[in-house]
């Protein structure tokens, strides 16, 4: 029998959250935070994150207002999601796992649609949809919502079994909940090896100059002084040496050797590119301008170098209507390849196309089966081959977009709108499943990681050359086809077997994220008030800026009352 929490308000909640939290820390599992209404996590590197850090980022989230959680799957926990797919009851499911794996059982948890049992397990089965539970499995990393978190459409996610210490573990195999096409990602990293003495000395000395001194536990947050950290994002663990920080604008980290970078102890040249990095960390965004400006100056594009170098450092400026207030906008260089704006550029152009894009994607990735190499045109080959390839496979529409890949010569990312079939490999392209059922969102951060990892793979002047080259005037996701199958929602008066009959919706024309710069605006509307801001003919650069009402705005000419406030 399902307990059903009562109605509980987001104040009421939050005692909940933390009962979440210190339950699922007790167990050693992961835990991280999302906004209200929204599945996943906000955080960068989940998978790999160390659990403590999670809980310890959670309490942190928690501790300013309502937020829901996601538990992290892997390292011998897996979720069964049993949700009515294939005409399965979930219900029915469920007392079948209680009774052939009750002592494996976590906690199980009531969704939307049906369930996520949570097992402790013998190994790991990979994750995908599997026809005999009707529903996916996720041994290997990945996030399920946990109560008290409130789902997208609006429902609260309760607790069936509250969380426990498992008796025994699971054979996922012998059970059968085996996913049809199962898909395996890198796990969570086990206990690192404590680095020399020496280097723990070294690497603690260097912290100290950046005000941050070890405290009891090995594992810590502080305060990350590379950004504006408002909480606690920067992970160091002393006795590996390492350190990552986990804030959207940074996610600088490494070792040793990227610590004495940031500090300005070794400075690699841009031709070392990857192979300088020695423990496979790009350090902050700051040498990776330097790295790709050095490069664009070696093939004599100086000026493209200089816009690289000033990438929201200058800032256009105006002057509001209604407030008098100064206003600034930050300028982005509109490079290919420029780490400071590349991501945000293509996040505007995506949300652009919010209301064109369905609700819920299937993320796959086409790998050439042919060894291509990276070479002049391949992008044009491997495009060729994937429209040869959809329409034999029956792909009727959906979402790509193609990026070099030293190894592959150029593979396709790929969503397709979830009630579409997915695609099978075949001579042309290993099909691997990625993602299930995911939001846009997290396509587009997908995309986002994809083509930064693109933007950082040049070694030498001929490998920049190549991508300045293959990648201009490429548009970095593209819709195609006529149309999607879509679940059907029910309306009030609609009869009730009328429900998730898949129909057929339109797919409108979705195309951007080409190498074009930042977009222009007519009219900017001031920060601060809302009123028109009349933009002067001048830009400033990011001294003459200041933060006032918590919006940037320019400090105004030497001697004006603006700069000596």
């Amino acid at each position: 029998m399902v307990v059903s929490a009562p109605a509980t308000t987001l104040h009421q909640a939050r005692p909940a959250t933390k009962a979440t939290l210190d339950a699922f820390e007790a167990l050693g599992i992961a835990v991280f935070p999302q906004e209200v209404g929204r599945k996943g996590s906000r955080v960068h590197g989940w998978p790999e994150m160390p659990t403590d850090t999670a809980i310890a980022l959670t309490h942190q989230a928690a501790s300013r207002g309502e937020v829901n959680v996601a538990g992290r799957t892997g390292a011998g926990v897996a979720v069964l999601d049993p949700d009515a797919k294939g005409g399965a009851d979930p219900a029915g499911v469920v007392a079948s796992i209680r009774e052939a794996a009750g002592d494996a059982i976590i906690a199980i948890v009531k969704t939307r649609r049906g369930y996520h049992v949570w097992l402790a397990v013998t190994e790991s089965v990979g994750n995908g949809y599997c026809s005999g539970l009707g529903g996916e499995v996720f041994s290997e990393p990945h996030l399920a919502m946990l109560p008290p978190s409130i789902h997208p459409e609006g429902q609260r996610y309760e607790w069936v079994i509250q969380p426990r210490e498992p008796s025994a573990k699971a054979d996922l195999r012998q059970l059968g909940f085996v996913p049809d096409e199962p898909t395996f990602r890198s796990g969570i990293p086990q206990e690192v090896e404590p680095a020399p003495p020496h280097v723990q000395a070294e690497f603690q000395a260097l912290m100290a100059g950046k005000e941050i001194v070890r405290g009891k536990r090995n594992q810590e947050l502080f305060g990350c002084p590379w950004h504006d950290d408002r909480e606690p994002s920067l992970s160091i663990n002393w006795d590996a040496a390492l350190f990552h920080c986990f804030g959207e604008e940074c996610l600088v980290g490494g070792g040793i050797s990227a610590l004495r970078r940031l500090l300005g102890k070794h400075t690699p040249t841009y031709r070392q590119g990857r192979a300088g990095l020695s423990d496979g960390n790009w350090g902050c965004v700051e040498d990776e301008v330097r790295r790709l400006a050095d490069g664009l100056t070696a093939l004599g594009h100086a000026d493209k170098a200089q816009k690289v170098r000033d990438c929201k450092r200058l800032f256009a400026v105006g002057h509001c209507t209604g407030c008098s207030a100064a206003p600034v906008y930050p300028l982005n260089c509109g490079q290919l390849l420029c780490p400071q704006c590349m991501e945000s550029r293509l996040a505007a152009d995506w949300r652009e196309h919010a209301g064109s894009i369905p609700d819920r994607l299937n993320i796959l990735k086409l790998i050439p089966r042919d060894f291509w190499g990276l070479n002049r045109h391949v992008l044009g080959k491997v495009r060729s081959r994937f429209r040869e390839w959809r329409q034999r496979a029956g792909v009727s529409g959906g979402i790509y977009g193609i990026r070099l890949h030293p190894k592959h010569g150029a593979v396709v990312l790929l969503a397709l709108p979830v009630g579409l079939p997915l695609p099978q490999s075949s001579r042309a392209f290993e099909v691997e499943v990625v993602e299930m059922g995911r939001p846009p969102d997290e396509f587009l951060r997908w995309l986002q990681a994809e083509y930064t990892e693109e933007a950082r793979s040049w070694q030498t002047d001929e490998d920049l050359a190549l991508l300045l080259e293959e990648t201009r005037r490429r548009r970095r996701f593209q819709g195609f086809g006529g149309a999607y199958a879509s679940e059907q929602r029910q309306d009030a008066d609609e009869p009730a077997d009328e429900v998730g009959t898949p129909v057929a919706q339109p797919l409108r024309k979705v195309s951007g994220g080409s190498n074009s710069g930042g977009s222009k605006r007519d009219v900017r509307l001031c920060p601060l008030c809302g009123g028109r801001v009349e933009m002067y003919d001048f830009t400033v650069r990011f001294e003459e800026v200041r933060l006032k009402d918590g919006q940037l705005q320019w400090l105004g000419p030497p001697g004006s009352a603006a700069s000596a406030a």
